[in-house]
C-alpha cells in the first residue's frame, strides 16, 4: 500500500478558518457565497455555504463540517407519539 500525503496550498493569512484550521471559508471568483471546503477519507471535499455574510457562512460552515465529520450526528430524536422532542440531534446506537 502506498503511503499518500495530501498536500493542501498555503493559505493565505485572511483565510477564515474553523475547528483549528481543519475548515477553510473562501470565495470563488466573482461570487459573493462563501464556500467552505475540509478533507474527509484522505479527499478533499468542497461545499458551498448558500451565505453572503461571514459570520452566517462561519456558522454554516461549522454545521456542515460536523454533518459530515459526524453523520449519526442527524438522527433526531422523537417522542412516543412522533412528535419532535428535540432539535438537537443524537447519536443512534
Amino acid at each position: 500500500m502506498l503511503n499518500t500525503v495530501i498536500v493542501l496550498p498555503k493559505l493565505n493569512p485572511n483565510t477564515p478558518t474553523l475547528m483549528d484550521g481543519e475548515v477553510r471559508l473562501f470565495k470563488r471568483k466573482r461570487s459573493s457565497i462563501w464556500q467552505v471546503v475540509f478533507m474527509m477519507d484522505g479527499r478533499q471535499v468542497r461545499v458551498s455555504t448558500k451565505k453572503r455574510i461571514l459570520q452566517d457562512a462561519t456558522d454554516a460552515a461549522r454545521e456542515i463540517y460536523l454533518d459530515y465529520r459526524f453523520p449519526k450526528r442527524t438522527a433526531c430524536l422523537l417522542s412516543p407519539n412522533g412528535l419532535l422532542m428535540s432539535l438537537h440531534c443524537v447519536e443512534q446506537p
